[in-house]
């Protein structure tokens, strides 16, 4: 009897804690709201920088200008530094993407606006990072409630691999 009660216990527990996957509308819709407000825009940026290189949350908030470039028409190069994805692979880890063309105008002025050296989002500290990872939740919320940050990774990855991308791309944009 414990041990059944144990395992429904244990499943029950597994469902609260799974991710709902974000499908790609149901990010590009907050993106477009906040990229219509000074105050939201940063939001806006960051998660295109998360859905385009299917990184953590933390991790984007660690990235500084130097580790971001637009490169031509639709072109994102990240690599990340810092973060669990860096911490993982003991190294940085470059992410070369494609963007939606619309996305990438914001992140050039995110890029002008931020000095070398600088935090592209002003979330330093780890308690800081949570805060900012809560308001993307919120923000995501707004197209469908079971999501949160975490839902832009398994997406972003979930939609990749019904585009036909390789394997073994899936596991370099996914830090493995």
């Amino acid at each position: 009897r414990d041990a059944e009660r144990q395992a429904t216990k244990a499943k029950t527990s597994q469902k609260k804690n799974q991710v709902e996957p974000a499908k790609f509308d149901e990010v590009a819709r907050p993106i477009t709201r906040l990229l219509q407000s000074p105050t939201t825009i940063s939001r806006a940026e960051q998660l295109m920088v998360m859905w385009a290189t299917c990184a953590r949350p933390g991790c984007t908030l660690q990235l500084k200008k130097e580790d971001v470039a637009v490169v031509g028409v639709n072109g994102l190069r990240v690599v990340f530094r810092r973060g669990k994805a860096q911490q993982l692979m003991k190294r940085p880890l470059p992410i070369h993407t494609n963007i939606p063309s619309a996305w990438a105008q914001p992140l050039r002025d995110l890029l002008a606006r931020t000095a070398v050296g600088q935090f592209l989002w002003p979330f330093p500290t780890a308690m800081a990072r949570g805060l900012g990872t809560k308001a993307l939740s919120d923000d995501l919320r707004t197209t469908n409630p079971l999501l949160r940050a975490r839902s832009i990774r398994r997406g972003a990855l979930r939609h990749m691999a019904a585009a036909g991308v390789p394997e073994e791309t899936l596991l370099m944009f996914s830090g493995h």
